[in-house]
This record gives structure tokens, sequence and C-alpha cells, in this order.
């Protein structure tokens, strides 16, 4: 894999004489999305072609298949990218590339005008990597030289401009001070951060994910900070920081996995947002009141252990329920351990045999012929919009309350997939952008289109202080169908049968959890 400029790799098989087809491995989506993604490959000379499964040589005399592979910021979902353009180099994921072992061990080598990094080191020029794990690995190619110094790695894009890049560097440092202090057990595995800026002309957003390489593309973000871009970039770090602590998701088996590894990141960084006070607690309050109700109504009738799939392993599911599993966990445990010492406790023993129960280490911890109470019966067989409000009623952490007006267009975008399930056989893709929800791609639907940007729902804008979800309702019971105002003035008629219950909304009290949890200082 060689870095040609900023928006080109070149990539290269070296083939045995006897090879002439090799499989893709295609992780995860990339079984979904693979072909699309290698139909950008332009291929340098008539060696061979590459396609959604096979890398096929189609001249014996070659013993190399290159192509060129543009840059791109294209989203495929849940799978990293391969040539993701960083200003001055290319952030690319291995899996993308990756080949089975059919013809012979497989090695990686990679080259640059400047520094490689990957795996927490930092090379200049040239590197290679022959372990097994290659197959799914974050490289970044640099034309400039970047220091391995102590501390995080870190390459910003200069278009970020100085004030953001000093930002993301202050908010890097903190958090791993911060972790090292509240799990001074742990080993913290040293990541790379890489940082970009692009300008599109649409909402104020940003795009990552973490790993060896923790990358960060900001999209239309002011040079100059401001709360609200603090806010945003502290909370994205801090939680992939987290990660960096805990040991390898391998370490969590079965159905909880998810929710332990995505759930623990999150508790992290919530608790950390509140003891250094870079959030009220009257904000943290309301995001757990969030995470908790939000769990409870999108998991339905459905209890713990029957799940579905895509709950369990996409979508915000494992964050919310996850985050609130592990609060509420430590605020009903029975030991005297502080709950930063537990969670201590509870990963150290991860990194020395390959599980323990989360339900024992939240609720009793290393205590001695302690049972856990709780939590066994939250992640059962009861349905959770049962067990769970009775959990919270029995421990008067949290009560039901109306919706505050920061969760209507949550709770209107929620009514919107329930409309949209219905109309497109199951199948829900839309996205919020500007106040504006915009239909994704998604095929088989009666009145839904891909493009489609909807602003009005029964003749009142979507991002207004209302909350729409009664005139919806009355408009299915009425006339069976939902009038949808969209940004080119049109409007569609949706039909609907069902009503849309609007979720019951939990607020905890913070007061009870910041004592049960050890969050005044």
């Amino acid at each position: 894999m060689k870095l040609i400029s900023p928006q080109m790799l070149e990539v290269a098989y070296q083939l045995p004489q006897t090879c002439d087809a090799i499989p893709f491995l295609n992780q995860g989506n990339l079984l979904k999305f693979g072909t699309v993604i290698r139909s950008a490959w332009q291929a340098i000379d008539d060696c061979g072609t590459a396609d959604g499964t096979t890398l096929r040589k189609i001249n014996k005399a070659c013993t190399s298949i290159r192509f060129h592979v543009p840059a791109t910021s294209k989203f495929y979902d849940r799978v990293s990218p391969g040539s993701f353009p960083m200003g001055e180099g290319i952030y690319a994921h291995t899996s993308n590339y990756a080949i089975s072992d059919k013809c012979g061990a497989v090695g990686y080598q990679f080259s640059a005008p400047g520094s490689i990094a990957f795996k927490s080191r930092v090379f200049h020029n040239a590197a290679s990597y022959d372990d097994y794990d290659g197959q799914y690995m974050a490289v970044l190619l640099l034309q400039k030289q970047i220091s391995s110094e102590a501390g995080a790695i870190s390459y910003f894009n200069p278009a970020l401009g100085t004030e953001n890049s000093q930002l993301l560097q202050e908010i890097s440092d903190q958090a791993i001070d911060f972790y090292h202090k509240g799990l001074p057990d742990i080993a913290f595995r040293k990541p790379i951060i890489a940082a970009t800026v692009e300008q599109n002309g649409g909402a104020l957003n940003f795009w990552g994910d973490a790993g060896d390489i923790l990358r960060l593309a900001l999209y239309n973000w002011p040079q100059h900070p401001t709360p609200g871009t603090d806010a945003r970039l502290r909370k994205f770090v801090w939680h992939e920081f987290a990660h960096r602590f805990q040991p390898p998701p391998t370490k969590e088996n079965g159905q909880s996995a998810p929710f332990i590894v995505e759930g623990g990141a999150e508790y992290l960084r919530w608790t950390a947002s509140v003891k250094t006070r870079w959030v009220s607690p009257e904000e943290a309050a309301t995001e757990l009141s969030t995470a908790i109700s939000n769990c409870i109504s999108k998991a339905g009738g459905y209890s713990w252990k029957a799940l579905p799939d895509n709950m369990v392993n996409s979508g915000a599911m494992p964050y919310e329920c996850g985050l609130a599993l592990h609060v509420l966990g430590l605020g009903v445990r029975q030991n005297d351990a502080s709950p930063l010492q537990q969670i201590n406790d509870y990963y150290q023993v991860l990194n020395t045999r390959d599980t323990t129960i989360f339900e024992q280490a939240m609720e009793c911890g290393t205590k001695k012929d302690c049972t856990p109470h709780w939590l066994p019966r939250l992640l059962g067989d009861q349905a959770m919009s049962t067990v769970w409000p009775e959990f919270l009623a029995s421990t008067q952490l949290a009560k039901p309350a109306p919706p505050p007006p920061s969760q209507h267009l949550n709770i209107q975008r929620m009514a919107l997939a329930s409309l949209m399930e219905e109309n497109c056989n199951g199948d829900v893709s839309f996205y919020t952008d500007k106040d504006v929800f915009t239909i994704g791609e998604i095929k088989g639907c009666k009145v839904f289109r891909e493009g489609m940007k909807i602003i009005q729902m029964e003749g009142k804008n979507i991002s207004g202080p209302l909350l729409l979800v009664d005139e919806m309702t009355q408009a299915c019971l009425s006339r069976g169908n939902v009038s949808l105002g969209l940004q080119n003035g049109e409007a569609i008629a949706v039909p609907c049968k069902r009503a849309f219950k609007i979720p019951q909304f939990y607020a905890v009290d913070m007061k009870r959890l910041m004592q049960k949890l050890d969050l005044y200082q």
C-alpha cells in the first residue's frame, strides 16, 4: 500500500505464480458493500480484477495486481473506510483490502513520503506488518513526518486551525489523565489521533471511529471553537479514549457484549463529564434520563434475552442501554468500593482471564458472599417494559415524567420511523440534517422515496416547539393517513393503520444518584 498523493493510494498484491484467484475476507458489512467499494478501484495494468468477493489474475505472466484507489469520504454503515482523505495523507483500514491465506501467508507493506502510523507506532517512509491481525488494522499514511513522543501520537490537518488542534490535544491529554487516575491498575493502550475537517455545505457534524487510530472528521466545523462544538468534541473523544482502557472486546461474550463494551465507555465518559464539571448535574441527569427512557421504549415488549440482533449490534441501543445498565447497576451496588474502583477491578479480572459475570461485577464487585439482585432480572426473561419500570420505582432512582422539550424532535423521529416501517415493509432509513428528516437509501416503499426532505407534519414544522405526535395519531385515526410537508413545497399523504404511542419518559433522581455514585467532589 503506497501513498501516491493525499487523493490517491496505490495498492499492489504480490501473488505466487500458481495463484490465480483469492477471496476477499469481507469482514462484517464488507460482505454487503465490498462490490460498490471496489468498483472505484482503477486497475493500473491488465493483470487482474477485484470485485465484491474475489481478487483475480487475468494475465498469468503477471506477478502482481495493482490498483489506484481514490480517496473518498463516502460513508458505508459499520465499514471502516479504506481510503479516507486526511488533508496531507490518507487513513486506510486494511479490512477493505484483506485477502485469505489460500495462496500462502499474507503480509502487509506500506510506503509514504512522510510518516506511516499504526499499532501505536510511527515509521518513516516504509513499514511492514506480518501478524495475523494485519487483516483488520487502521493505518495512517502521510506526506509529512509526525513525532512519536510521550502521550498520544497525533496528526491534525492544518485546515482544522490552531485553536481546534490545540483543543483536541488538550481534551485528549485530560481524558488520559482522568482515566489513568480512575483506573490505576489498567494498562492504557496508546492510540494515534488523526483529525481532519471538510466543508460540504451541510450541517455541523462529525464522523469518526476508534481503534488503534482515533479518526475524527469534522464537517462544516468553525475555525474557532464554541461551547457547542467544544462539548461535542469532548463527548466523542472521552468516549473513544475510554475504549483504550477497556479489555479487548473479544473478552466479552454473548448478547451483552456490545452493551458492556459501548456502555462501559459511555459510563466512563458520563462519569468524567460530571466529576470534571464540564457538564452540570442537570445536563448529566437529562442525558441519563433520555438513555433510560429510550432503552425501555425501543425494547418494546422484548425481554433482554430476546432482543433481536439488529438492536443488540447496531444503532443507539448498545450505548443508551449500556450506559443505563452501568449507572443503575453501580447505583445499587452492595459494597463500599467506589464505582470507578469497581470498574477498575472488573476490567482487571477481564484482562487476566477470559470472562467474568457482569451482573456480579457491577452489584457486588469483590465482596464475598454477595448475590446480585437486580441486574440478573433486568438482563433476564421478563419484558423490559415491565421489569425496568419496576426496578426504577423500587429503587427510587427515577420516576415517570413528561418528555422535556429537548426530546420532542427525537420523539417525532421515532414517530416517523414507525410510519416509515409500516409504509416500507418493515424497513427504515432516514437521517436528520439541519432539522430536516431526509429519506436515505431504501426500496419497496409505497410513498417514501430516497432523497425526500421532510420539514412538516400535519402542516407544522417538525423542528418547532410543539410535539406533533398527537396530530399524527389523530390523522391516522380520522382519515387513515398523515400529511408530511417536503422542503420543495410538495406534500405527501402517507397511509397509516396504527397510531404511534408516545413512549414513557423517566426522570432520574440526580441527587440520589450523585450520592450513590460518589459524584460529589
